[in-house]
């Protein structure tokens, strides 16, 4: 996957294949190899998403049972708790977060010049506690059947007259 998306990032064809060996004088990707990929444009990873499992074994990231699970600041259970909000007690609201040393070894993706910490997006449906989206959703839509259902009391009202 790094070679491709470096390849997306480059904008063009690849001189070699993702193992590092060049292609086959005679082959159809020596031919492409070095021309633009698409019309001159180039892509980036733009963002990864996934749950906390993925991110723990596709990404080398720490998994949520660690007592560090935050990839992306020093926050853990004991020393530096992330659930600590007091201002005088929140530790973690006076470091400065280093992503790029953080990630160094985890996953070949991060070392491309264009991915780094910021480019892992948690998915809002797996990483979010289900009882506050529950809630929310509640909330929601009971407004919106009361909103509706108001309306049309007030529709069939007129209606009758």
């Amino acid at each position: 996957m790094k070679w491709s998306f470096q390849a997306l990032y480059d904008g063009v064809h690849p001189m070699a294949d993702d193992l590092g060996r060049a292609w086959p004088a005679d082959s159809p990707e020596a031919a492409k190899a070095g021309k633009s990929l698409a019309n001159g444009m180039r892509g980036i990873l733009y963002y990864i998403t996934g749950d906390l499992e993925h991110y723990g074994k596709s990404l080398g990231l720490p998994g949520y049972r660690c007592g560090n699970p935050c990839f992306a600041c020093p926050c853990d259970r004991r020393d530096m708790p992330w659930f600590e909000l007091r201002k005088a007690k929140a530790l973690w609201t006076h470091h400065v977060y280093v992503f790029a040393t953080a990630l160094a070894g985890l996953c070949a993706l991060f070392d491309l010049a264009f991915v780094s910490i910021v480019s892992v997006c948690p998915d809002w449906l797996h990483n979010k506690k289900l009882g506050t989206n529950a809630f929310f959703t509640d909330r929601c839509c009971g407004c919106l059947c009361m909103k509706f259902s108001q309306q049309a009391r007030l529709q069939r009202l007129r209606w009758r007259k």
